[in-house]
């Protein structure tokens, strides 16, 4: 059983994918972190992110490794033995292997373009989870009677739902 942030939900599978994609494509890894950057990826992901944009940048920990391929995955496992870090590799090994379940015969091409789907997918589960708050806290302000308040989330929700449709 999963505990409730590693559920696999649309999003964390998404997530997934992604950051397992970015270790294992360095062609990929810098434009995967610049478009989750500033994202609230909730845990485990947020750290595991945090992790990988320190490795993938810092040539202090992309040194040699005796012993091991230099990858950013090993990079990435040593670095967060090194740091103590309270990440689980239960979560770092089970995003590979799915990732690697999902790909196994996909060319490079072919596996970049189910990386841009994956993001593509990710920013739509997003936007669908923002317009059910949305929608709620519209429910709520209509029954309030408060309008100020109406007035401002409908102009967010035609502004998401806008945003919505250029996701492609």
């Amino acid at each position: 059983k999963y505990p409730q942030s590693l559920h696999p939900t649309p999003i964390t599978q998404y997530l997934s994918f992604l950051f397992a994609h970015a270790l294992s494509d360095e062609s990929m890894t810098q434009a995967i972190l610049d478009k989750l950057a500033g994202k609230e990826l909730g845990e485990p992901w947020g750290k595991l992110y945090g992790a990988l944009q320190e490795v993938y940048t810092s040539s202090e920990f992309r040194a040699p490794l005796s012993g091991q391929r230099n990858t950013l995955f090993s990079w990435l496992r040593t670095y967060l033995d090194r740091t103590a870090s309270d990440i689980s590799f239960d979560v770092l090994d089970r995003a590979v292997l799915s990732y690697d379940e999902i790909v196994v015969g996909l060319s490079q091409p072919q596996k970049q373009e189910e990386a841009r789907r994956h993001l593509i997918m990710l920013a739509r589960a997003r936007m669908e989870e923002q317009k059910k708050s949305l929608e709620a806290a519209i429910r709520q302000a209509e029954a309030s009677g408060d309008s100020s308040l109406l007035t401002t989330l409908i102009a967010e929700y035609t502004a998401l739902q806008s945003e919505f449709r250029r996701v492609k």
